[in-house]
């Protein structure tokens, strides 16, 4: 949206492609924590910046495929496309293990025993939401010694306070070993625990989606690749790197 409305006002006809039914991307899903609910806000701001652009077409529920972008002939491609959920093998391939995208975009529901593996920012967040609509007993494995340890302080603590508020169990300093159909088995001061689950949300970061951007190395210089699609960011990072993309098209 960022480089969409820089190249607008700078006089360009600008396309936007999305293949949702909405505009958002990532931040659909980190307006749903406690807190930070202002994210909708700054959503609605860029969709209503768009909307007064009219030299901007914006298309939802268009998925773009390498044959349409480069039959589109545009002078310039600025490719979004966003991260993937890195979701480790040895987690294997069960229905009752879920990204936490899919719980904060509300596509997923857990309840009951959850384990929440990844205490990082996006994993305390998730652990925030299930807490906050009471969906069970919740406990976050994070393998560092802090949890959330990118995140500043100012931030964290009043994140730490609601999930002690309501009995979260946080475990750091904490190793994921094996994952069998009832329990995570896990490994902490050197001794191994197991861990009984309903369900297990991941939350271990993400890696660029490469899949559009392989199929269009011809386009050589006109191709931009920005935000998760090029590396995984903040949505600060991300939002910065788009408006420079687009003003410079």
């Amino acid at each position: 949206m960022h480089s969409a409305i820089a190249a607008g006002r700078r006089g360009h006809k600008v396309t936007l492609w999305e293949k949702k039914s909405k505009l958002g991307g990532e931040l659909l899903a980190a307006v749903c924590p406690p807190g930070k609910g202002e994210f909708a806000s700054y959503i609605i701001a860029l969709q209503k910046q768009l909307s007064l652009l009219p030299n901007v077409d914006v298309v939802l529920n268009k998925t773009a495929s390498p044959e349409d972008i480069l039959s589109f002939g545009a002078d310039k491609v600025i490719l979004a496309t966003g991260g993937k959920p890195n979701l480790p093998r040895f987690l294997g391939e069960r229905d009752n293990i879920i990204p936490a995208r899919e719980i904060l975009l509300g596509r997923r529901q857990a309840e009951g025993r959850i384990l929440v593996a990844g205490g990082g920012e996006v994993g305390i967040e998730t652990a925030m939401y299930l807490a906050d609509g009471e969906r069970g007993e919740i406990t976050v494995i994070e393998m560092a010694h802090k949890m959330a340890e990118k995140t500043d302080k100012t931030r964290y603590i009043p994140m730490r306070r609601f999930l002690l508020d309501h009995e979260v169990r946080l475990m750091n300093d904490t190793k994921i070993v094996e994952v069998t159909d009832n329990d995570l088995i896990v490994e902490k001061d050197g001794a191994a625990m197991k861990l009984p689950y309903d369900y297990i949300v991941v939350s271990m970061g993400y890696h660029p989606d490469t899949s559009l951007k392989d199929s269009l190395r011809s386009l050589g210089d006109k191709l931009v690749v920005i935000g998760d699609a090029r590396q995984c960011q903040n949505a600060m990072e991300a939002a910065s790197e788009g408006f420079d993309a687009g003003y410079n098209a």
